[in-house]
Order: C-alpha cells, then structure tokens, then sequence
C-alpha cells in the first residue's frame, strides 16, 4: 500500500502531540510511506515555529529536519504538473493548494493520503476523493485501504 504522508502526520514522529502513538504505527507499518518534496518546507516551517516559541532547541529542530530529509519518506517532486493538479483540486473542494499536493500525488500514486488534519480528512470525505484519505486516528497498520 501506497501512504501519501501529509505534514500533519509527519510532524508527530517529532514533536509530543495527540495521535503521536497512531503516527508511529504509521512509521512502523509495512506500507510503502511517500510524500511530495515539499513537505520538507512545510516540516522546516513547523520546526522554526516551534524554535521560536522554545519548544524546541536549534540543535533539535535541524536534527528533526536532518532525520526527515535522510528517513523513512520516498519523495515525489513537487512540480509543475503535480501544482495544477492540486489547484484544480483546491478550486473544486475551496481548499488550500498546499494541501491538495498531498491529494494529487496520492492520485498520481495511486496511494492513500494519511491526514492528521481534520478539516481537511472531513472536506475530503464529501469529494468524490472520500476514498483517497484516511484520519490518522482512524489508521491501522493491518487495514485494508482503497
């Protein structure tokens, strides 16, 4: 199986948040785990947030980035074809281009998006993409996902 893993999800491997347990299932399982290369802008964003706020050292969050870059993720680039799909996409469901990305390459992948965004997952499940996206709550590493 083919997870399209968003920022949402990819942040708790880092940082101590609600799901952390559901998100290290999801590094854990078996599933083939992608994501466009711009999450790594998204993930570096969330870091320097949080460095800012003192929730996280220097050393830490460009240790965190460092792993993401360097771990478990495969990642598609984010290129011109990938960026129109996603904005047709947000133009059809009135939602952020820098979540549709997640959405376009699990379609250019026939994968799955795994979400921790809940705005996002419950958009999606009135689309016709309602079985391209998973809550990470709802994740388990033996399901079967369409």
């Amino acid at each position: 199986m083919r997870l399209i893993i968003d920022a949402s999800v990819a942040l708790k491997w880092f940082i101590p948040e609600v799901l952390n347990d559901k998100a290290d299932e999801v590094l854990k399982s078996t599933h083939h785990l992608f994501a466009p290369d711009f999450i790594l802008i998204e993930m570096a964003n969330f870091f320097w947030k949080k460095n800012i706020r003192n929730e996280i050292s220097d050393a830490a969050s460009q240790d965190a980035l460092f792993e993401l870059a360097h771990g478990p993720l495969e990642y598609f680039p984010t290129n011109a074809a990938l960026l129109m799909q996603a904005l047709a996409i947000a133009q059809k469901i009135k939602h952020p281009v820098y979540d549709c990305i997640y959405l376009a390459l699990a379609m250019q992948q026939a994968g799955v998006v795994v979400t921790a965004d809940h705005k996002f997952y419950t958009q999606l499940l009135q689309t016709e993409w309602k079985d391209k996206v998973i809550a990470l709550e709802n994740f388990s590493a033996q399901c079967e996902i369409k």
